[in-house]
């Protein structure tokens, strides 16, 4: 909701809320957006200013972000669990959100906040992103994010009833994007998770490195009615760091290949 005029607007239901860019050229989503995309019942306030300024506060209920981190599969959450409290009726998680324009159309700057109850200690995560398409070359494109716990609560061994001190994991992601003619776009993409010593301490494994190449052919497209069907292969290599390759039933790498037919109208 906003009123002409007026720079501030209100939005509230249930939505991806205001934490990380997550762009994305490839088939498979960027591992930053399986550990942290947070889609809740909340409400924003925002104001829009000059340079394409946005700056929003949200405000949800219950721990979406974390619960989203153990479901993703950057480490092995089948041997270690969360300990938090059962969520009450409170709306007491929030994410701070301000992103800028400094270059229209090709320079665009973001940070988010956000912070969730949890056992003991609040859970807070804070992301850093640049998004930015190239003044000399058309078509290609750069994206880099940075996403890192700054506070994290307590978590156990499924075998084990003794707390450990939250590990405050790092995601870093850079990509490439460049249209070599218009229905023709290659992409790359390199992914760094650090699990701040997790996996050795709990003698289980985490995602350490990700490759990703692919390519997406749109062949037909209608510019009128906003139709478009494209075709995308993405190929890539994740290297695993394994306390234990005996016990944890995996190498230390692997490659996987995805297509996909897609329809956007």
């Amino acid at each position: 909701m906003r009123k002409e005029g007026v720079p501030l607007y209100l939005i509230a239901g249930k939505r991806t809320q205001h934490f990380g860019v997550f762009e994305n050229h490839l088939v498979t989503d960027p591992m930053h957006q399986d550990a942290y995309e947070t889609k809740s019942v909340g409400m924003s306030l925002g104001y829009n200013g000059p340079m394409g300024l946005d700056a929003s506060i949200s405000i949800y209920n219950g721990e979406e972000m974390m619960d989203h981190l153990f479901e993703s599969g950057v480490f092995d959450s089948d041997s270690i669990s969360r300990v938090s409290d059962p969520a009450g009726d409170d709306v007491s998680s929030y994410i701070i959100n301000l992103a800028i324009t400094p270059i229209a159309e090709h320079l665009s700057l973001s940070a988010s906040y956000l912070s969730e109850p949890g056992n003991g200690k609040r859970n807070a995560s804070i992301s850093l992103a640049a998004n930015y398409d190239c003044l000399f070359i058309n078509g290609l494109n750069f994206n880099a994010e940075y996403i890192t716990a700054l506070e994290r609560e307590k978590y156990q061994n499924v075998s084990s009833t003794v707390l450990k001190e939250g590990f405050k994991e790092r995601i870093f992601s850079f990509s490439a994007a460049y249209r070599v003619v218009d229905p023709f776009e290659v992409a790359l993409r390199y992914e760094h998770f650090d699990d701040d010593g997790l996996a050795v301490q709990t003698d289980t494994w985490s995602v350490k490195d990700r490759y990703s190449m692919g390519s997406t052919y749109t062949f037909y497209e209608n510019w009128k009615t906003g139709e478009s069907y494209n075709f995308s292969l993405e190929y890539h290599k994740i290297d695993y760091r394994l306390s234990n390759p005996v016990k944890a039933f995996m190498d230390y790498s692997n490659t996987e290949l995805y297509m996909k037919l897609g329809l956007d109208f």
